[in-house]
């Protein structure tokens, strides 16, 4: 339920504006890839509804991380309980 979500998450607003805030953040990690270069990505969570998505981002999150975001929204709302 969305109430229950509330209570998992108390600080964590719903929606893509929401996943954007520090609060959403759990996680980050980073590392080299294959070309020897450096990257960091940020865990977010995504609430939408009575539903928590982890999602990969890049810390500051580009605009492709908020198209991303904003079609896995869109997505979810459009799924009927």
């Amino acid at each position: 339920s969305v109430a229950a979500m509330q209570l998992a998450l108390p600080a964590v607003e719903p929606g893509v504006a929401g996943s954007l805030l520090p609060a959403a953040w759990h996680w980050a990690t980073g590392g080299i890839d294959a070309a020897g270069r450096s990257y960091s990505l940020t865990a977010r969570w995504l609430v939408v509804g009575n539903v928590a998505l982890s999602v990969f981002t890049l810390p500051t999150p580009s605009a492709a991380d908020r198209a991303y975001l904003d079609q896995l929204a869109t997505a979810l709302q459009g799924v009927s309980p």
